[in-house]
């Protein structure tokens, strides 16, 4: 059977389309223009607290695929209104919207990121036709950027010809923490290092620190 290229996981494993959606992060301010607001808003529903999407944070991950590490990769988030956030990812901006019930993607027929209730055995379909269960609730991990607690792991696993697994863990008050996607051979898992507030990383959702360098990111501030 056929596996994924390691290149094509990532977008994958976060659960976006190539084509994505209209919109997105504003572009960084230039020749000595300020900064554009911030959109402090809030929907007040017990999703976002699994998957906050504050605008203009960075998070910043360590990437590892099967013939080692592969650098750093830049997601920056935006938020539209109280219920509607935009990641920019390597694939281009994707949509969320939060709902009484989870999170929904953007863009697709009540495709969801994160559903309700938060527990083991808990299942919807995938944007790819995979089915995705909740495997793990209160779990601890350690990544990067510290130690999380009372985090929620999901896996989505799909057969056929191009089978894949993609196992995400989001915690409370940060989001994603750590992700993983396997396809045949191709393997590549990211790790929280840092989120925070913007500083000066460059373009976003792109691989743009070599391995083993300091990239300056903003602190992750996990408990230690």
């Amino acid at each position: 059977m056929k596996g994924m290229s390691p290149r094509h996981l990532i977008g994958f494993a976060l659960a976006l389309a190539a084509g994505g959606c209209g919109g997105g992060t504003p572009p960084p301010a230039s020749g000595g223009n300020p900064p554009p607001a911030t959109v402090d808003v809030s929907s007040g529903l017990d999703a976002e607290r699994f998957f906050p999407l504050r605008d203009r944070y960075v998070y910043s991950y360590v990437v590892e695929t099967a013939e080692g590490s592969g650098g750093m990769l830049n997601i920056r988030a935006s938020r539209r209104d109280e219920k509607t956030g935009v990641l920019q990812m390597p694939t281009g901006p994707r949509e969320f919207v939060y709902a009484p019930d989870g999170v929904v993607l953007g863009g697709t027929d009540g495709i969801y990121f994160l559903k309700w209730p938060l527990e083991v055995g808990t299942q919807w379909r995938g944007e790819r036709g995979g089915v995705v269960s909740i495997v793990e609730v209160a779990k601890t991990v350690t990544v990067p950027a510290g130690t999380y607690q009372g985090c929620v792991k999901t896996s989505e696993r799909r057969g056929g010809d191009r089978p894949m697994q993609i196992d995400t863990t989001v915690c409370p008050d940060v989001g994603i923490v750590e992700l993983q996607a396997a396809s045949g051979e191709a393997f590549e898992r990211l790790s929280l290092k840092s989120y925070g507030p913007p500083v000066d990383l460059g373009p976003d959702g792109v691989r743009m620190v070599p391995p083993g360098t300091d990239d300056g990111a903003p602190t992750g501030d996990g408990v230690d």
